[in-house]
C-alpha cells in the first residue's frame, strides 16, 4: 500500500534563516519573518522554519506558536552552503515544495511573502515550470527554464545556465 503523503497547506514553504554570532532578535531576517508570519495566520499556515546558528555559542531560540520552527547549531560554522544543504534535505523529508534561503540580514515585508505564496500557488497548476540543477560537483546549479522556451539571461549562452553562489 503507497505511504499518504505528509498534508501541508497548498504552496508550503520551508524557510531556512542562517545566523552568525547574532542574536535571533537582532537578526533582521527572524524578525521580520516572525513578525509578519505572527501577524498573518493565512501566510503562516503556508510556512515551517529552519533557524541555523553557525555560532560558536548555541543559543535559545524563541519559536513564535502558529508555525513549526526548528533550531539547528552548528558551531563547526560550514558556511551557508552547509546550512542551506541542510534546509533542502529538512524540505525533501517534509515534502515541502518550496524552499525559501535567508542569510541573517535580510529585510522581508508583507507584500513579498503575500506574492511569494501567491507565486507558489499559481505555479503548482503549471507542469511546464521546471528548474535544472547539476548532479556534478562543481558545475554550479542550473537556472529555472519554461519548457521549450529559455529564460533570456546576458551572461548565459548555453540552453542551461549555471547559477553560481559567488565563489567559484
Amino acid at each position: 500500500m503507497p505511504a499518504t503523503p505528509i498534508s501541508h497547506a497548498p504552496s508550503s514553504i520551508l524557510a531556512v534563516v542562517v545566523v552568525y554570532n547574532c542574536e535571533f532578535s537582532q537578526s533582521h531576517s527572524v524578525s521580520s519573518l516572525f513578525q509578519i508570519l505572527s501577524e498573518n495566520p493565512e501566510l503562516a499556515k503556508h510556512f515551517s522554519v529552519v533557524l541555523y546558528d553557525n555560532s560558536p555559542q548555541p543559543q535559545s531560540p524563541v519559536s513564535p506558536p502558529d508555525f513549526p520552527t526548528h533550531y539547528v547549531h552548528d558551531p563547526s560554522n560550514g558556511g551557508l552552503a552547509t546550512a542551506y544543504n541542510f534546509a533542502l534535505a529538512r524540505a525533501e523529508s517534509e515534502e515541502r515544495e518550496w524552499l525559501l534561503l535567508l542569510d541573517q540580514d535580510t529585510t522581508l515585508t508583507r507584500e513579498f511573502i503575500s506574492e511569494l505564496v501567491e507565486t507558489a500557488e499559481t505555479l503548482r497548476t503549471r507542469p511546464e515550470v521546471a528548474s535544472f540543477w547539476s548532479p556534478h560537483p562543481g558545475q554550479g546549479l542550473i537556472s529555472p527554464m519554461e519548457r521549450g522556451r529559455r529564460v533570456e539571461s546576458l551572461a548565459c549562452r548555453h540552453r542551461f545556465c549555471p547559477v553560481y553562489h559567488g565563489r567559484r
